[in-house]
């Protein structure tokens, strides 16, 4: 078994890898809703009509979001997890 250290930092770890992966996410929604011409321009070029999205990118942007938040919250029960098993006395969890 780990030790409570080792699982402390795989947990940062995945909190942080987690944290820039959402972070990425964000940024493509933001930059597809930009070239589709939703938010404040109309696409790559002034002319250009507006453009829907296709629902295949939505639902992949939404499900990889998703994912990098469950990864999110697991590293942050792993250190939480560890710290409680570090305290000196009872090792129980209540």
């Amino acid at each position: 078994m780990a030790s409570p250290a080792g699982r402390r930092q795989f947990g940062l770890l995945l909190i942080i890898l987690g944290g820039i992966g959402a972070a990425l996410m964000l940024v493509r929604t933001v930059t597809q809703l930009y070239l589709s011409g939703m938010i404040s321009g109309a696409g790559f070029l002034p002319d250009q009509p507006d453009q829907l999205v296709p629902m295949q990118d939505w639902l992949l942007t939404l499900a990889t979001f998703a994912a990098f938040i469950i990864i999110i919250r697991y590293g942050r029960r792993m250190r939480r997890d560890a710290r409680i098993s570090d305290e000196p006395g009872d090792h129980s969890i209540s």
